[in-house]
């Protein structure tokens, strides 16, 4: 891309978010100030309600290495928690409009990745504190053991497992940047011309609307959790549907190309599964709350 051949071969976009706990003790105004000591330059913002369905997928990667790690198909026994947790269940109140809710900021710069990981420190509140005094999940992340009915959870070897309330998340490498920011941001969250980092189309002439209703065969993802059935795609518009995309509209690639498997979506055909679930592309464009998604 033109934006990619103009820029030095350090310069990188990665992806951070303030998790709940530190939305709900209105820290997001110091984290940002701590951030700042890398120079990062800003490239965009977005404020995001966490569903289930983003948990799973953001997660996915992790709950998978865990499985591998440890030689099984359990699923890890801190996995309920961590959805919890991503879902502000630990800070507020399920009344709470608040809940659950990320600020979610693009930033860019030379070796930006490495920055901000190092100031972010790591994923452990009790290592950070130690080793890494002055990170921010140092000053602003707590461990906690996770109890069920009252009870600590331990896994397999006796030992307590805990819960993490590291405060922020930061993009590990550029793949992860990558698919993060595709993840939790639109292009148009990003400022030009950071919106063409990545691949994207803009749509001539097709729609895209999602309608209620389950499909006759489940859609079996490659890469989430679980499956999205749900919801129909077309590209016509019927009584009861909603519009995710239409002509003149810029968005990735990777989610175009997902619209058309689902919308195209055949049982028999492996290489069209697709491999994220509708349910983050609707969030994404629609720009509803979760329990918004519902038709009387």
């Amino acid at each position: 891309m033109v934006l990619n051949r103009l820029l030095g071969k350090n310069e990188e976009l990665t992806l951070i978010f303030i998790k709940p706990d530190a939305m709900r003790s209105s820290d997001v105004g110091e984290i940002c100030s701590m951030l700042s000591r890398k120079n990062p330059y800003f490239a965009g913002a977005r404020l995001v309600s966490m569903s289930k369905e983003l948990c799973l997928e953001h997660y996915d990667t992790a709950f998978k290495d865990w499985k591998k790690d440890n030689k099984t198909e359990d699923e890890p026994p801190f996995k309920e928690s961590v959805l919890r947790y991503m879902l502000g269940l630990h800070h507020y109140t399920d009344d709470d409009p608040a809940r659950g809710r990320v600020l979610a900021v693009a930033f860019h710069g030379n070796d930006i990745i490495k920055k901000v990981k190092e100031l972010v420190g790591p994923t452990d509140p009790e290592k950070a504190k130690k080793d890494y005094p002055t990170s921010i999940r140092a000053k602003y992340g707590s461990k906690h053991p996770i109890e069920e009915n009252d009870k600590p959870i331990l896994d397999e070897d006796g030992k307590l497992v805990y819960l993490m309330r590291n405060a922020i998340h930061a993009s590990a490498n550029r793949r992860d940047a990558q698919r993060e920011i595709k993840l939790f941001m639109e292009p148009r969250d990003l400022h030009l011309p950071w919106r063409d980092f990545y691949a994207t189309e803009r749509l001539g002439n097709e729609f895209f609307y999602i309608l209620p209703g389950k499909r006759e065969a489940k859609v079996k993802l490659q890469d989430c959790n679980e499956s999205i059935n749900k919801f129909s795609v077309i590209s016509q518009y019927q009584d009861n549907a909603r519009l995710i995309a239409g002509p003149h509209n810029q968005i990735w690639k990777s989610d175009l190309d997902n619209l058309r498997r689902f919308r195209d979506y055949n049982p028999e055909d492996k290489k069209s599964r697709p491999n994220q679930s509708l349910l983050s592309i609707i969030l994404k464009y629609e720009q509803l709350l979760p329990e918004e998604l519902t038709w009387k």
